[in-house]
């Protein structure tokens, strides 16, 4: 099973509206909440929110102080059309991707990068850049926030099953486990004057609630059809997990990195 966003205009409705409930899901959760207030919080004039998907973080940004517009771009029309009828005052959205923006050079002063560059096809990464960086205004800013793979567990111990499901996920997904590890050095690359320091942040999921249960069990459904184990013990997995929860032993910790980048 590969990602879903990666090929996110082929995706059915049902498919379409799983991610987008996965979406809003995240967002509301309040230790998100509280990772867009600190990274966000020096955002300013008019800003760009890439992969916007149905707009958690683009109304975000549009309640910052000194914000003054912001577009949002996605693909996804019917993402979009969650975003627009989720409402949020200075927002425009366009369907669009990364490599194509429409706008003008310097048309923006800052862009965001959020948990989307990990669902760009590596190949693409430059052209994103560069597009971004032609978007930017002289000293305008580019922050990437997205998952640090390396650093997610949901073991309970050293020989858990669960450690394996969970490392095969992203293995199965095609994703780069160090790519926000990685970045301030491809940013500079890219042409960028400057980037900050990489910064890490952990979210824990403790309950069948959470945003990161529904990542486990997406893991063990990831893990299962890979034919690896047979349907019984992938039933076997789905019923740990939830007696884990129902006992609360269940965690899942779900790493991420952000950097800011100057042009």
């Amino acid at each position: 099973m590969s990602d879903p966003y990666t090929t996110i205009t082929s995706q059915d409705r049902e498919t379409l509206d799983d991610l987008a409930g996965n979406l809003e899901l995240r967002g509301k959760e309040e230790q998100q909440v509280r990772l867009r207030e600190e990274i966000l919080q020096n955002v300013r004039g008019r800003v760009m929110e890439v992969g916007c998907g149905t707009g958690p973080v683009t109304r975000h940004l549009s309640k910052l102080p000194g914000v003054e517009t912001v577009l949002g771009i996605d693909p996804s029309p019917h993402f979009l059309d969650l975003a627009r009828g989720m409402g949020g005052d200075n927002i425009e959205y366009r369907v669009c991707g990364g490599t194509e923006i429409p706008a003008g050079d310097g048309s923006f002063d800052c862009v965001v990068l959020w948990t989307t560059l990990s669902h760009i096809p590596r190949a693409d990464h430059g052209a994103v850049f560069a597009e971004i960086a032609r978007c930017l205004a002289e000293g305008g800013r580019l922050v990437v926030f997205d998952n640090d793979l390396a650093g997610c567990s949901m073991a309970s111990g050293q020989f858990d099953l669960f450690k394996i499901v969970l490392d095969h996920f992203p293995h199965a997904w095609g994703a780069d486990n160090y790519l926000m590890r990685n970045l301030p050095p491809a940013l500079l690359q890219a042409g960028f004057a400057r980037t900050d320091p990489l910064h890490l942040h952990t979210v824990v999921g403790t309950d069948q609630r959470s945003y990161g249960f529904k990542v486990g069990m997406r893991a063990v459904e990831i893990y299962g059809n890979s034919g690896i184990v047979s349907p019984a013990l992938t039933q076997a997995l789905r019923d740990e997990l939830n007696l884990r929860a129902d006992k609360g032993t269940f965690h899942i910790v779900l790493s991420y990195g952000s950097v800011t980048a100057f042009k």
